[in-house]
């Protein structure tokens, strides 16, 4: 079975403390994210983790500076220290909570990393240094439709000249119906109780918080429509989309209980 990166064995219980104590309205989605993954019932960093580490080996020079543009926890962190070892670059995390911020420092300070973090919301901000590399894991999944271009402008902005907009973007393609949404939290529970992974609550409570959050989900996604026209969004922005194989494009990966999720990949650079 693949090593799930950033240590969510470790840190999942600091996460889930840390959310309940300082999240907002993204409490069930961080107390949460660190349990899910640990249950392997979502697509994530790992299925893509080599083509994206070749790609970030391409796009930072010695040196460079690197923005990991939101973050759910240390897997990106963990990716682009593995990825661009003996580079030695300036490797800086934001996002509007605070939460997963916390959890790449406690990350970076326990694997000697020197990082800087940002807490900023896209829509309105970014972080004031300019990068060699961005790195966006389904961040604009976060992000109102409407704001896309807006967004994109502001990444743009703060990507060097001959530096790389690096965008993921994960779509269930077949899985569970609107109806058997109860039941895949309980798979999630009971695959966590036969890891012998301990609850941070009840089981009852735990699982109530997780549907909650699936439905959160459910609901972002359906507003945002982050699959529509996305190259499209990224050229009128200013950028200019890297030819890619098919294969570092475009891939679909099985999760535990058959779900399907189609990966895409989106590389570009700024337009002069």
């Amino acid at each position: 079975m693949t090593k799930l990166l950033g240590d969510p064995e470790g840190l999942v219980s600091f996460q889930f403390r840390h959310a309940l104590a300082h999240c907002g309205d993204c409490r069930d989605y961080h107390a949460i994210w660190m349990y899910r993954r640990l249950s392997r019932t979502l697509s994530g960093i790992e299925s893509t983790a080599c083509i994206l580490g070749l790609l970030l080996r391409r796009a930072v020079p010695a040196g460079g500076r690197v923005l990991i543009a939101g973050a759910a926890d240390a897997g990106l962190l963990d990716l682009v220290a593995g990825a661009t070892q003996g580079l030695a670059p300036l490797i800086d995390v934001a996002d509007r909570c605070p939460t997963p911020l916390a959890v790449c420092r406690r990350y970076a300070e326990s694997n000697g990393l020197s990082i800087a973090t940002h807490q900023v919301d896209f829509g309105a901000h970014m972080p004031p240094q300019r990068y060699d590399a961005i790195l966006g894991d389904c961040v604009l999944q976060f992000v109102p439709h409407e704001s896309h271009g807006d967004v994109l402008r502001r990444l743009r902005g703060v990507t060097n000249p001959n530096g790389a907009l690096v965008l993921i973007d994960r779509i269930r393609i077949k899985g569970y119906g609107e109806s058997a949404q109860a039941d895949r939290a309980a798979d999630a529970v009971t695959t966590l109780a036969a890891q012998g992974v301990e609850l941070p609550e009840d089981r009852a409570a735990f699982q109530l918080r997780l549907n909650r959050m699936l439905a959160a989900q459910r609901e972002r996604l359906a507003r945002c429509r982050v699959t529509d026209g996305l190259a499209a969004q990224v050229e009128s922005a200013g950028f200019r989309i890297w030819d890619l194989p098919d294969d570092e494009r475009e891939h679909v990966t099985v999760v535990p209980g058959g779900d399907s999720v189609r990966v895409n990949i989106i590389v570009a650079s700024p337009r002069p």
